[in-house]
């Protein structure tokens, strides 16, 4: 029997496939969608997610990136000293980021010179730099950049300057500078020669993704005039200039001795591993110590900057979202495509059932027709698997070539990877199994019923309570990625069941309705679909594929909005500009500039809350955010029934403080004061005042001058602010005076008693100003620490239209000693400061509205209390953070003789020049910028792309498995059409009758799908939805229903199940006859 059965095999398999030809062409389009639905779902999981982890990082950019190693040697250290320490540090560094390669780049500085006597009292210092990469970082703008050959010489040596530098000084090419020492240069040589050969234009000083500038001492300014003075340990400011770019090579020949060595180390991460990124992440964590080991005693100070940790795990983290989204994709297209599969499997199986009972009544055994059914399934499987390498290719580039995929960086393969062949390799066996599975079953095999049908619904009850576990895993914090790909597909799966156990109900409800009617069609179209269902499977596939696309679609709603929301709550104005060079009032005049005028000065940094001062790393440090609430409008999502406006009320001050503020001239940006006082005690004393001053447009800033004898006399005293003051309408106010009292001989408790202390500040106001400005109180307090100190009693003060004048007791004991400080204001004395607090750092220091805390600002705690709690704040969302209107924390701060400046950051609007502020250096930021990356970068791209995958996946495994059915059941049911065609029916009854039966189960299906993915998407698609670092998001994400999508999904489910079943109807009409009849009568 074997050798004749392997005989007629191949004739009898020939035979089967010319008499089944349609049959076998219809399994072989599911067996091909379903390959290719899987292959390109494998692309976009390896080829895919590779291009965008490489765009990723490569859109990070060199600031994202870059390994920045400051070591400052010991004073005297000289260019040997700087030769031998770069190999060690870029050795130690590379070591750190291994296995990654990375390109290397060194600068070393000179220590600050000082500059030749030029009249002034303090000329300044200057620095000299070898930087060997300035190439794309400045452009030349006069002269040549110095030559290395012409280096070593006994003259000058060669330099360029940037042009801020040149114009400071006066300076050109052909001009010549002696510099000498300085503290900080003790091996410098007695004098040092330079030539100036060339000017340049620093650039991109203010583009994070290019950060070369970052090395310099000045950050490309070319001019910084309150640096920190040598030898003064940041105690005084002097104005310093640079760099003074030597050509490579020559800072040994200059003889200035190192100030500072620069290792850059830029990683080349392309083509690497997640774990590789991670290895070097670890490595550079540790690289500080590392350093700190390698070098010891031959370094001062060792200081590491960089984002590559945070940059790789922010980019590990969403390429693992990425991946299990496309994993989620994945899945349900394999739940689809084995549901497809076993029904094409069923439709061969009962199209050649009475054949197989023949073949078994010859004599053939179990395994032989086994065989044979593989060997076809194979022959089938194998011609899809043959077409669907170039079909997902082609489906692949298509992706790709979207516009949205195509902007991440996602491009199509070169060739064919073998990751293709090995997903349709895989794919195959599992589709030729699904393909005999049916075949496997003994014939004449009925379902079970009773205990069967009892453990089945056992097995959908089990089902469902593992998928709940999933989903509830899933909505509890830091799932694992399996959970974060099993949880929808065993949610969409378990939907599905447990509609399939619905649809039979709404079917006994219409056969119950049917029989008290008299018409033909939709009575007996009800009957037929409630006594005899569709099959489990073919229904299951129908409402599995409308639940998965409609989730998908939901996912992907929610995803979306969600980046919106995250953009708002990162980035808190249309533009945000930090570092802007300059003192805060000349930031002001060129961020106005770029926006138009409409800027907002912003406070926004680091700080400590009482108890609470952090002592953590950087990203847990509790933020600062002051802005003029007044005029901000804050955005992010809030709680229902909250608002901004609502949250912020309490904080801005209810009175206009300029309202008394005094104005004064400041022509030129100078500011000076009369400065008079007597004392009454037999002491010397003396006062320092610091003045206060607004530029009209909210920037305040602190004036400080020398500090002057209580002798009687009248002295004028030049005030200094850092970086200049600068006014250009004339505005300038001042709101405040501080005035720090001293008795200049340390004296014992007691000595000197009390003594009278009267002071009189006066200056010039501008022209046209007249009597009536500044009409309004004054107000005069010691500060908190003097108070305590009880060194000042009794301070008043006398207001006048160009100055004030303050009278106090003052312990003259206590004030050689400790902190006597008046402060005299335009403003009411202020109440602790109205502050809104963050949930998270309400919730970790037990704060409620109302109760008190304590700020830092400088050094100064400012009394707060708690006006709001906010679920986050804009700007740091990320973090316990704090916001206070900008006016009534510089009150605050001012009260307690905090006279620093508050500005660090500017809030501008949509349409501010972007570009000038980044041309001069500042860093700049915008909302809509950061909204597109967290929308559509390189690997968030990657969800949606999976998610539209998974829509059309869906749509068209679910179409081709109702064509299969429609096949089914139209041969199952020749004889019965014949019956009724019989019996006097019309053909167009008939076919109704089952056009209708189909129709009402797929809308069925269909709507019992659909609300099932809706269900499984807004249970689900907010955990699954997460923020740019791999976190929750903030604000928490919101399920979002597309009920244009799920539209659009129901009516392409519907049109196509229609479109597959009209045919099919009439032509199972047109073919019915007399042989259906008997056959009828036969079974």
């Amino acid at each position: 029997m074997t050798a004749a059965w392997a005989r007629e095999v191949p004739a009898l398999a020939l035979h089967r496939a010319r008499a089944q030809a349609p049959l076998l062409a219809a399994v072989t389009a599911t067996a091909l969608v379903a390959l290719t639905v899987l292959a390109t779902c494998g692309l976009l999981l390896t080829a895919g997610r590779r291009d965008a982890l490489d765009a990723a990082l490569a859109a990070a950019g060199t600031g994202g990136t870059q390994v920045v190693a400051r070591v400052v040697p010991p004073a005297g250290a000289v260019a040997a000293d700087a030769g031998a320490l770069v190999p060690e540090v870029t050795a130690v560094a590379a070591d750190a980021l291994a296995p990654l390669p990375a390109t290397v780049s060194t600068w070393t500085e000179s220590p600050l010179l000082a500059l030749p006597e030029d009249g002034s009292e303090d000329p300044g210092y200057a620095y000299l730099t070898d930087a060997a990469d300035l190439a794309g970082a400045a452009r030349l703008v006069e002269g040549a950049w110095p030559d290395a050959a012409a280096a070593g010489g006994s003259g000058p040596v060669d330099v360029a300057l940037p042009a801020a530098t040149a114009a400071a000084l006066g300076l050109a090419p052909g001009d010549a500078l002696d510099l000498a020492p300085s503290p900080d240069a003790p091996a410098a040589a007695d004098r040092t020669a330079v030539r100036v050969v060339g000017v340049f234009q620093p650039l991109h000083r203010g583009d994070a993704g290019t950060p070369v500038w970052a090395r310099d001492l000045l950050g490309g300014a070319g001019v910084d005039p309150g640096h920190a003075r040598p030898g003064t340990s940041g105690r005084q400011q002097s104005p310093a200039y640079g760099p003074l770019v030597v050509a490579p090579g020559a800072l040994a020949s200059a003889g200035t001795g190192v100030g500072v060595v620069t290792v850059a180390l830029r990683p080349d991460p392309a083509g690497a591993s997640v774990a590789a990124l991670r290895e070097a992440a670890e490595g550079v964590a540790r690289l500080r110590p590392a350093l700190a080991d390698a070098l010891g005693e031959r370094a001062d100070r060792t200081v590491v900057r960089t984002s590559f940790p945070a940059t790789a795990r922010a980019t590990a983290t969403q390429h693992a979202v990425a991946g299990a989204a496309v994993l989620t994709a994945g899945l349900v297209g394999v739940a689809l495509a084995a549901a497809a599969l076993l029904l094409a499997g069923r439709l061969l199986a009962a199209r050649r059932g009475p054949e197989r009972a023949l073949l078994l009544d010859r004599g053939a055994g179990r395994r032989q027709l086994l065989g044979l059914a593989g060997a076809e399934a194979a022959a089938v499987v194998g011609v899809a698997g043959v077409l669907a390498v170039p079909l997902a290719l082609a489906a692949y580039r298509a992706l790709a070539a979207v516009p949205l995929v195509a902007g991440a960086g996602i491009a199509p393969p070169e060739g064919v990877p073998g990751s293709l062949v090995a997903t349709v390799g895989v794919g195959a066996v599992g589709l030729v199994l699904a393909l005999v599975a049916p075949a496997a079953r003994r014939p004449g095999a009925r379902r079970a019923t009773g205990p069967s049908r009892l453990a089945r619904s056992g097995g959908d009850l089990l089902l469902v309570a593992v998928a709940v576990l999933a989903a509830l895993r899933l909505r509890s914090d830091a799932p694992a990625d399996a959970v974060r790909v099993l949880a929808p597909v065993l949610a969409l799966v378990a939907a599905s069941v447990l509609v399939l156990r619905v649809v039979p109900l709404l079917g006994g409800a219409a056969e119950r309705g049917a029989r008290r009617s008299r018409r033909f069609v939709l009575p007996l179209a009800a009957l037929d679909a409630a006594r005899r269902p569709r099959a489990a499977v073919a229904l299951l596939l129908l409402v599995l594929a409308a639940a998965g696309a409609t989730f998908g679609a939901g996912w992907a709603a929610t995803w979306s909005r969600s980046q919106a929301e995250q953009a708002e709550a990162l980035v808190p104005a249309a533009v945000v500009a930090s570092d802007v060079p300059g003192s805060p009032t000349a930031q002001g005049v060129l961020v106005r500039d770029a926006a138009r005028g409409a800027a907002l000065p912003v406070t926004d940094r680091g700080t400590g809350f009482g108890t609470l001062v952090a002592s953590g790393p950087d990203e847990a440090q509790p933020r600062l955010l002051a802005v003029d609430t007044g005029a901000a409008e804050l955005t992010g999502r809030l709680p229902d029934g909250t608002t901004w406006a609502g949250l912020t009320a309490g904080l801005p001050p209810a009175d206009g403080e300029l309202v008394a503020a005094l104005p004064v001239r400041a022509e030129g940006g100078d500011l000076a004061v009369r400065l008079s006082g007597t004392t009454g005690s037999e002491h010397p004393m003396s006062v320092t005042p610091a003045l206060v001053v607004d530029d009209g447009h909210g920037v305040r800033v602190r004036a400080l001058g020398d500090r002057v004898p209580l002798d009687g006399a009248e002295r004028v005293v030049d005030l200094a602010t850092p970086g200049g003051f600068v006014a250009p309408d004339g505005g300038a106010r001042v709101l405040a005076v501080v005035l720090r009292v001293h008795t200049d001989v340390v004296l014992d408790e007691g000595v000197g008693g009390v003594a009278d202390v009267a002071v009189r500040v006066a200056w010039d106001p501008p022209p046209g100003a007249g009597d009536a400005a500044g009409a309004g109180p004054w107000s005069a307090r010691p500060t908190a620490a003097t108070a305590e100190n009880q060194s000042l009693s009794r301070p008043e003060v006398e207001v006048g239209p160009d100055g004030v004048s303050a009278t106090g007791e003052v312990d003259v004991s206590r004030a050689s000693y400790l902190p006597t400080v008046a402060v005299l204001t335009s403003f009411a004395p202020t109440a602790p400061l109205p502050v809104v607090v963050t949930e998270d750092l309400a919730a970790g220091a037990g704060l409620r509205v109302g109760d008190p805390l304590e700020v830092a600002v400088g050094g100064a705690s400012l009394p707060a209390a708690v006006a709001a709690v906010a679920p986050y704040l804009p700007g740091a969302a990320d973090r316990p953070a704090v916001l206070a209107d900008l006016r009534a924390l510089s009150r605050a701060a001012i009260a307690e003789a905090e006279t620093a400046p508050l500005v660090d950051a500017w809030w501008l609007p949509a349409d501010a020049d972007v570009d000038a502020l980044r041309d001069a250096g500042a860093q700049v930021t915008s909302r809509a910028a950061v909204a597109g990356d967290l929308a559509a970068g390189p690997l968030r791209v990657g969800v949606l792309a999976a998610l539209g995958l998974l829509v059309v996946a869906a749509v068209a495994l679910a179409l081709v498995g109702t064509a299969l059915h429609a096949a089914e059941t139209a041969e199952d049911r020749g004889p019965e059409v014949a019956r009724l065609l019989a019996v006097g029916a019309s053909p167009r009854a008939v076919a109704g009758t089952y056009v209708v039966q189909h129709v009402v189960v797929d809308l069925l299906a269909v709507a019992a799908g659909t609300a099932a993915g809706a269900v499984v998407a807004r249970a689900l698609a907010p955990a699954l939805t997460i923020s740019a670092t791999g976190g929750r998001p903030v604000p928490e994400a919101l399920p979002v229903w597309s009920w244009p999508a799920a539209g659009t999904i129901a009516a392409l489910l519907l049109a196509g199940s229609a479109a597959v079943v009209l045919p099919a109807t009439a032509a199972l009409v047109r073919r019915a006859s007399a042989a259906h009849l008997r056959l009828g009568d036969a079974t």
